[in-house]
């Protein structure tokens, strides 16, 4: 079911790439302080564009992620793990 999620892939590879290494959790953990902060580049007591520079450091950090970090081998894992590439190559 998940497999037909235009997205799913690309959230499972994220996860694989967030389980090889502590220092991408750290980052993980660096953008979920900085949405839960107080201090931010423009105050979330403001309705509405309080809250777009958090979405925006949400979407900048996931966009660079997904572009630049992880590798066709993560994206590999995230197909199999949903079945829609076989395991075993001739």
């Amino acid at each position: 079911m998940l497999g037909h999620l235009p997205w799913s892939v690309r959230v499972l590879a994220l996860y694989f790439w967030l389980m090889e290494s502590i220092s991408h959790f750290l980052l993980l953990a660096l953008l979920i302080l900085y949405v839960i902060s107080p201090l931010d580049l423009i105050p979330d007591i403001i309705p509405i564009i309080g809250l777009l520079d958090d979405a925006a450091g949400v979407l900048g950090a996931v966009t660079f992620v997904q572009s630049r970090l992880v590798k066709e081998r993560h994206l590999e894992q995230a197909r199999v793990f949903l079945g829609l590439a076989s395991q075993s190559r001739d």
